[in-house]
Parts: structure tokens; C-alpha cells; sequence
């Protein structure tokens, strides 16, 4: 982001004890999920997200603008000025 311009952060993460017999490699998979977290989400948002994957673990952070995620709606006192941001 821009020098100066406040920054939202999300980080979500995933546990999971592997299945017996699974022999699935869920840390190359890549469906319409993985296009969604890694492209759609921080392209819309103008940030960026990093997926990370290792066997029983996946974690997702995503990076963007404050200014576009916190939107007012017409007639309603901007969120972040209701939170004391000051934005």
C-alpha cells in the first residue's frame, strides 16, 4: 500500500488430522478455491494474499487497502469514523 495509507490484515488458518487411506496432496491441489483466495479476493480489494500449505495445515493471508474494505453506505456515518479511525 501507499506510504502512509492504513493497511487491513487478515490471516485465517486451518488444522486438520490427516484421514487414514487419504492419500490425497492437498498442498499442490489448486481448484476454484485456491484461484479465489490467491486472485479474486486481493484483485478485488487492489492488495495481495498469500496461501501457504503443508500436510494437516493451510493458512491465508490477505493484505489490502483500509480504504477498501471500509465503505459508507449513503446516509450513514462512514464505520470508520464511528470506530475513531479518523479515515
Amino acid at each position: 500500500s501507499a506510504l502512509g495509507e492504513r493497511e487491513f490484515q487478515l490471516t485465517w488458518e486451518e488444522t486438520s488430522k490427516p484421514r487414514p487411506g487419504d492419500r490425497r496432496d492437498e498442498t499442490t491441489r489448486k481448484g476454484f478455491g485456491t484461484v479465489v483466495l490467491q486472485r479474486v479476493a486481493p484483485q478485488s480489494l487492489g492488495g495481495s494474499a498469500v496461501l501457504e500449505r503443508s500436510p494437516g495445515h493451510l493458512k491465508w493471508r490477505l493484505s489490502a487497502p483500509l480504504a477498501s474494505i471500509i465503505v459508507a453506505q449513503a446516509g450513514t456515518e462512514p464505520i470508520a469514523d464511528a470506530a475513531g479511525l479518523g479515515i
